[in-house]
């Protein structure tokens, strides 16, 4: 084998062998393939990290109503469930369970210092790192989250923080005097994760920061909690206890007659992620894009080194000649495989270490997390199969080539292995091609899309922690701004996710469904957003506490369940724990959250007097200048506030981010595929042109047209691109298809959208050959004999 490794690199530069296209296009393709298939294998690896994983679950609440075909679900408790199981059920060795703050990246201070450092912050009990453990590098976790305003932070914290953590005291931005000490310090949360965190305050702490329901047995249900089964314990064999303990906590007799059922279900904290159906259209998506990204490349390669075959044949006979048998052929084909092979991984390594951004940015993953031990094994098992497939096809085909051929011309051209090769990679081209379009669409429906609202030239800001003086201090001066429209105040915006609560008529216990509750809004707010008001009217200068205006699809469904046939405007309500609202306004529906997770319940507003956290502006015109003013003005009036102030379309926008990265992933691979295709086509075309100049120089001399000689290679062509085409465009509808099920609104697909597509596609290709084509059919055919 070792004579064989060194004529392969001998062979590297020998004119003719087209090897620096072979070697890019099988790199290129292993860089995109490899990458995204560690992404797939990623995604089914979530909480692995975890010791006992297989023994952890997560509890899910279910209920069911009567007035509802469907059960629903929630992904958290209440406070109690998961330390009564601990505490009462045998079976289960621990339990745990922990809240967010409602806070994504929140700003704290070191109260020292007061340098500021953001993360993800929860309340947890000392249990949590019974079930959901990682390595403690510093301090006591379970005596810290024991103790009342103590906290424990990650590795990467503490590292930006530096030295002498333990002790050290911090304050959140959102949370102003809140002063909290930190007392262990724990390994980071690997990135694969369900749920990531970055401090833990102890559970001790929570009425610090909201209302204390950690040990609520009913409602409240904001808690993840997890629990340890005993070893040989599974999720049935305990059911039965579980709901003896709800009949023993919750009044389960008093659910009855409100036509309610709630149980609890365990689901596995390994399957938690790669059970969820967008992960498993993503993963599958992902994988057909990796497969056909890498078939393309193997495909293209084995393509290019088959073009070769009449020219080698002589080199292969004269091989033959001097003793080679054809398992030596066999061998000499395997080493060069062997060299393009490694030299194409280790570009490839290269190409992708060079594009970590790129990387990081379109899988949402480092490339370090990407590439476990388990992961690297995966790929290097790919790129045997590359190996085999790509070395022994060509070897065997050139194994075959006969002694004779030394001394005559070898005729077999193989023509027949290099279309069945083209059309697989047609195939593919048309494929991502297609699916690059229709998700496009769908993006550009998504991000454009009315939402019942206008959000035009606004923008908004987040004040979180700070009094309410201050809010109206930064109102009144905003006011002021001659590029200022209006501003307006509120405690969430449409494009958030809302909390719910539920809905019943005064003195009836009976709870009819449950809203969306957008919380408190001011008498701006319907008009600086546009919202259309249907009848009644929205909140005004007369408007009092309690007063509250709702959805279209609320006043619908209190009609069909109440009889109000005659609207609900000056009708009264109870919302969950609240007293009494009397209905002063229905407005028409608008999208709540996103199109991908459209949120599809009746939605309220309530009025408040009182300046709210979120303060949104309207500008004449949207341009950084403004933009500009408004953040002085907000950090003039609250100079220790970290703030913001976000245009509210690129929200809009950043709620589509992952179909904007699956876009993106799939025009790279699109325009790879394309370009390998091409690659290929032009082997193909070329080929063919040295295999026939003879023939086309007889032609020329007989009176052929320019198109006469252009249609010897389009008919062939098209006999492929055709059929493949059509292949490639059903693959990609019914990939669509499966890709737009977590869409509430989907852009069309129309078969002449399909139609488009494809003669995009077979345009590019013939126009590849009719150039390649042209070149030859000009030359002069007695040159061409001649140099036969």
């Amino acid at each position: 084998m070792n004579k064989e490794l060194v004529l392969a690199f001998r062979s590297l530069f020998k004119k003719g062998r087209n090897n620096h296209i072979k070697i890019l296009s099988l790199a290129v393709g292993l860089a995109m393939g490899l990458v995204l298939i560690a992404k797939v294998y990623f995604e089914q690896t979530f909480d692995n990290f975890y010791p006992d994983g297989d023994r952890v679950y997560h509890l899910t609440e279910n209920f069911t109503k009567a007035d509802d075909d469907e059960p629903g679900w929630h992904n958290r408790v209440s406070g109690a469930i998961a330390v009564g199981m601990r505490e009462e059920l045998p079976e289960v060795e621990a339990g745990t369970r922990f809240t967010n703050l409602g806070l994504q990246d929140a700003i704290f201070y070191t109260t020292d210092d007061k340098r500021n450092y953001s993360g993800n912050f929860i309340l947890a009990d000392s249990c949590l790192f019974d079930v959901l453990p990682r390595p403690v590098l510093a301090g006591d976790v379970k005596q810290t989250l024991s103790r009342p305003m103590y906290v424990i932070v990650s590795k990467s914290i503490a590292d930006k923080i530096g030295s002498d953590v333990i002790g050290k005291t911090i304050e959140m931005d959102t949370y102003p005097g809140k002063i909290m000490t930190i007392g262990a310090i724990f390994d980071d949360i690997p990135e694969n994760s369900h749920y990531r965190y970055d401090v833990a305050i102890s559970m001790s702490s929570i009425g610090e920061f909201m209302w204390d329901g950690s040990m609520n047995w009913l409602g409240n249900d904001r808690y993840s909690a997890y629990v340890r089964l005993s070893k040989g314990v599974t999720p049935e064999s305990i059911a039965a206890s579980m709901h003896e303990m709800q009949t023993r906590h919750q009044p389960m007799e008093k659910l009855k007659k409100l036509g309610m059922d709630i149980y609890y279900t365990l689901n596995p904290l390994l399957t938690i992620h790669s059970a969820d159906q967008n992960v498993k259209r993503m993963s599958l998506l992902l994988g057909l894009l990796a497969f056909a990204l890498l078939f393309t490349a193997v495909m293209n390669y084995i393509l290019i080194v088959i073009s070769t075959l009449v020219g080698r044949s002589k080199e292969v006979a004269v091989y033959k000649c001097y003793g080679a048998s054809g398992k030596n052929i066999t061998s000499l084909m395997l080493a060069e495989t062997t060299v393009h092979l490694t030299i194409s991984i280790i570009t490839a390594v290269l190409l992708v270490a060079a594009c970590q951004p790129i990387v990081k940015e379109l899988l949402g993953t480092s490339l370090i997390a990407l590439l476990s031990w388990e992961a690297c094994l995966l790929l290097l098992g790919v790129c045997v199969l590359v190996y085999l497939l790509a070395g022994l096809i060509p070897a065997q085909l050139f194994a075959r080539i006969p002694v004779a051929v030394a001394f005559r011309n070898y005729r077999e051209s193989r023509r027949n292995w290099k279309l069945g090769l083209l059309f697989i990679q047609f195939i593919a081209c048309a494929f991502l091609v297609t699916l690059l379009v229709i998700i496009g669409r769908q993006y550009t429906l998504m991000v454009n899309d009315n939402p019942g609202y206008n959000y035009e030239n606004v923008v908004y800001c987040e004040t979180f922690g700070t009094n309410k003086e201050r809010r109206q201090q930064a109102i009144n001066e905003l006011s002021r701004i001659p590029g200022v429209d209006m501003v307006a105040t509120s405690s969430t915006l449409p494009f958030q996710g809302m909390s719910g609560n539920n809905v019943s008529l005064p003195g009836r216990d009976e709870e009819l469904f449950n809203f969306a509750d957008m919380e408190d809004a001011d008498i701006n707010y319907f008009k600086l957003l546009q919202i259309p008001i249907m009848s009644g009217k929205a909140f005004d200068e007369n408007s009092a506490e309690g007063d509250i205006v709702v959805s279209k699809s609320f006043e619908e469904k209190m009609a069909l369940m109440c009889g109000w046939t005659d609207g609900a405007v000056g009708k009264e309500v109870r919302l969950s724990q609240w007293e009494l609202r009397r209905i002063v306004g229905v407005y028409n529906d608008i999208r709540v959250s996103s199109i991908a997770n459209m949120d599809e319940r009746p939605s309220v507003l309530l009025y408040t007097k009182e300046p709210q956290n979120i303060i949104t502006v309207r500008l004449h015109q949207m341009n950084s200048e403004l933009i500009q003013q408004v953040t002085s003005v907000l950090e003039n009036s609250m100079p220790d506030k970290h703030l913001v102030v976000i245009p509210y379309s690129e929200e809009m926008i950043n709620l589509y981010k992952d179909s904007r990265v699956f876009r993106d992933s799939v025009m790279i691979g699109g325009i790879v595929t394309l370009l390998i295709s091409l690659i290929g086509l032009v082997g193909y075309t070329n080929d063919e042109i040295n295999r026939r100049r003879a023939e086309i120089a007889v032609r020329r001399i007989n009176g052929a047209t320019l198109l006469d000689i252009l249609r010897i290679f389009l008919i062939d062509i098209l006999k492929i691109a055709i059929p493949a085409i059509v292949l490639g465009g059903i693959a990609a509808y019914f990939t669509a298809v499966k890709w737009q099920e977590q869409f509430a609104e989907k852009s069309s697909l129309t078969i002449f959208l399909f139609i488009a597509c494809g003669l995009a596609v077979l345009s590019i290709i013939l126009t590849l050959v009719s150039i390649n084509g042209y070149r030859v059919a000009n030359q002069n055919p007695v040159e061409s004999l001649r140099n036969q």
